[in-house]
């Protein structure tokens, strides 16, 4: 089935606040590290914005009137310990308003309870995307478990768990690509972009949904799907690509993407959009040496050449991550890995 995208439905490019007001401006409580801290009165918080390249003033709400807590403060600024129900707002330097009233949630998340005492980097057993740069760098993302990243300095492995605290806006993590110095991560609450260490911005409201379940990036174009459609970003700028149906997998090479939607469907340079028919969803897409692997719901881990196409894994498959010479596959608490050359050698 061949079909035209007439026209792309674009939301534009994202508007500056009038009023110098921060964007997904938000106050995230510290994690507790032993039992007595899901007690204690006073924790630190830490403050998170869209990035425009300038410091804030930070103001806690005081029994009579709001008073300044700290100035020129950077983006992931961190407080001394304060009452666990304290209200701030941010205001940006050269802002005329600040944001609204911010207060921490209530109550820990799974996530954040998860990393009591716990010896384990991994605070999910459920790993639903993998990706990696041209360096040593490898990153996960974990259902309820945040974002892990795995970076290899002389033999020696470092573990990072991005979580909220760490600037994302939700702990489930659903999808991560990796573009030149860029990743980009999509969560239950949005989209999330990583460079040089740090969140710098956030689409939530701008995106089809806001549940972003599948990521590719490509030279600077971030193909976004989401729970109800596909969405293009480029620069600020979103254009809805394909309406109101869960977008499972997205693979991209600039030229030609092709999107788990509806079976499988494929989109040109020139928007065209060709549908093919497969049963039941496909969860992830690879393109290794010029074959197309799929995670698929009913068949596991499928392998389709001009010659046909066969089963390679009969589980389930939430994700495929090729490398130099070998292939991981993402299973449900398990990763396996097969050589490039000989499908049946695997690795658990």
């Amino acid at each position: 089935m061949m079909l035209i995208l007439h026209a792309l439905l674009s939301v534009g490019h994202a508007e500056t606040d009038p009023w110098g007001r921060p964007t997904h401006a938000r106050v995230v409580i510290e994690p507790p590290s032993e039992i007595a801290d899901l007690y204690a009165e006073e924790r630190r918080f830490r403050f998170w914005w869209d990035d425009i390249g300038t410091t804030a003033t930070i103001e806690i709400r005081g029994r009579l009137r709001w008073r300044t807590l700290a100035t020129d403060v950077p983006l992931g600024w961190t407080t001394e310990e304060l009452p666990r129900n304290s209200v701030f707002r941010i205001r940006l330097s050269g802002g005329a308003r600040t944001s609204n009233p911010l207060m921490a949630p209530k109550y820990y998340s799974p996530t954040d309870i998860a990393q009591i005492s716990s010896t384990n980097p991994l605070l999910s057993n459920i790993v639903l995307d993998l990706d990696n740069n041209d360096t040593s760098d490898l990153w996960g993302a974990m259902y309820t478990g945040g974002l892990i990243q795995l970076s290899t300095q002389n033999d020696t492995t470092f573990f990072r768990t991005w979580t909220r605290w760490d600037g994302l806006p939700s702990d489930r993590v659903l999808s991560v690509s990796v573009d030149d110095d860029v990743t980009w991560v999509g969560t239950a609450n949005g989209l999330a972009k990583i460079y040089d260490g740090q969140v710098l911005q956030l689409w939530d409201d701008v995106l089809s949904d806001s549940y972003v379940q599948s990521l590719d990036a490509h030279e600077g174009v971030v193909y976004v799907g989401t729970y109800q459609g596909l969405d293009r970003l480029v620069g600020q700028k979103v254009e809805h690509l394909l309406p109101h149906w869960s977008v499972f997998s997205i693979l991209t090479d600039g030229s030609t993407t092709a999107v788990g939607y509806e079976g499988i469907t494929f989109i040109n340079k020139d928007d065209d959009i060709n549908t093919q028919d497969w049963p039941g969803n496909v969860d992830a897409l690879a393109d290794i040496d010029g074959a197309l692997w799929m995670a698929t719901e009913h068949k596991g881990l499928v392998q389709s050449t001009s010659e046909g196409t066969s089963v390679i894994l009969e589980d389930s498959i939430n994700d495929i991550l090729p490398r130099e010479e070998d292939v991981w596959v993402a299973g449900e608490g398990t990763v396996w890995s097969f050589s490039k050359d000989n499908t049946n050698t695997l690795t658990e």
